[in-house]
């Protein structure tokens, strides 16, 4: 029943697993092992692998109870429905709204809601983004392998603390604390903070930490490991924060070719990009974000 999500499976299919168990007795399998090869069969159907909604006639439809269970589960813990959840779907009533809104609090609150941060924020930061370059360790000394996993769980810790603590989602953009452990602490240059557990800090008044942009990995994302980027860190914000996604770069991108072999600064060589008639209106929009995140170098 935990392979099916709580439905029945046919019979014709439960009859089709014991042709396949009784096949790999014959062919000399010890009963172990046909058990083992026929749940096999179960778990690797589409039907388990995949959250199936079938529709008859290919339309949108409401979700069936049990179906808003399979959802609900797998969304907030990665996992199947547990008993409480799948009976509170067989008889229909998770749909209720102050069930729905009771269910979604309890699991929440349950430890294997843990499995919801990561998949969640690397979907939704775009945190995959840390491991696509090496930083450029002669210009950064002090961002070590042991800082680039603080800087990550970072995030991590911010949002499961904000989770457990019903916390304003606002404070993900501003924050007067930081959720920081010993290594990082140091690299942030916070006096006090011992330990490899993520802990609360106070933050001085006028500190640029606090909040999604005041955080190492989100700098680190914006760049190569070796220079920032104010168009990367200007279009992560309209993407990730905003929702306002900037539209693609044109295929045909033009050099400046009147700026070959000048000394220019980055943002110098931004302006210069914007005077062009095909670059200058998404260039507005992105870069002035951009700048106002170089405070934070390469590796935040």
């Amino acid at each position: 029943m935990e392979a099916f999500r709580g439905a029945e499976p046919p019979e014709s299919y439960l009859d089709r697993l014991i042709r396949v168990y009784e096949l790999r007795l014959q062919r000399g399998a010890k009963p172990g092992a046909a058990v083992r090869e026929t749940l096999a069969t179960v778990l690797a159907s589409p039907m388990f692998l995949y959250l199936a909604e079938p529709s008859k006639d290919l339309q949108k439809r409401p979700l069936t109870a049990p179906e808003l269970a399979a959802r609900l589960s797998y969304l907030l813990w990665g996992a199947p429905p547990d008993r409480e959840l799948r009976e509170l779907g067989g008889n229909g009533t998770l749909r209720e709204p102050h069930v729905l809104r009771a269910q979604t609090e309890r699991l929440l609150q349950d430890p294997r809601c843990a499995q919801l941060i990561h998949p969640f924020l690397d979907q939704w930061l775009g945190l995959d983004r840390i491991d696509f370059f090496e930083v450029n360790r002669a210009l950064y000394p002090r961002f070590d392998h042991a800082v680039k996993l603080a800087a990550r769980q970072e995030v991590y810790a911010t949002f499961s603390d904000l989770l457990a603590h019903n916390g304003s989602l606002g404070h993900l953009l501003k924050s007067d604390s930081v959720l920081v452990n010993s290594v990082l602490a140091d690299f942030y240059g916070i006096p006090g903070v011992t330990g490899d557990a993520f802990q609360r800090v106070p933050l001085p008044e006028g500190s640029p930490r606090g909040g999604l942009l005041g955080m190492a990995a989100v700098s680190l994302m914006g760049g190569n490991g070796e220079r920032t980027s104010p168009v990367e860190r200007g279009a992560w914000v309209l993407r990730k924060l905003l929702n306002d996604p900037p539209p693609p770069a044109p295929a045909n991108v033009p050099q400046i070719a009147r700026l070959a072999g000048k000394v220019l600064t980055t943002k110098e060589r931004l302006q210069a990009h914007q005077e062009d008639p095909q670059c200058m209106s998404c260039h507005r929009k992105i870069d002035p974000i951009g700048f106002g995140l170089e405070n934070f170098d390469a590796v935040g």
